[in-house]
């Protein structure tokens, strides 16, 4: 994602840019089975931010410890947390 007003980038993401990559997760999942019109593609700045947020190390960690998979933001699926886990 190019540096714009309002977005800091990959290599400087601001709170905004990382809860909207989080926020974009929802759509792809909720409600099951409704989710069929959201299309993470057709928006390209958007997909960019969701995967260069997903690259960071702290979401690899994140998404590991609540078993979101390797694309937890760009292309999600439904959690799968390692054993002992709330659910």
């Amino acid at each position: 994602v190019a540096a714009r007003e309002g977005f800091g980038g990959p290599d400087a993401p601001m709170a905004t840019d990382l809860y909207l990559s989080i926020l974009l997760r929802w759509p792809a999942l909720y409600p099951r089975g409704q989710s069929g019109w959201y299309d993470l593609a057709k928006f390209p700045a958007l997909l960019a931010l969701a995967k260069a947020v997903e690259a960071r190390p702290s979401m690899t960690a994140c998404s590991m410890a609540e078993g979101l998979g390797s694309t937890p933001l760009s292309n999600p699926s439904l959690p799968t947390p390692p054993e002992g886990s709330a659910l």
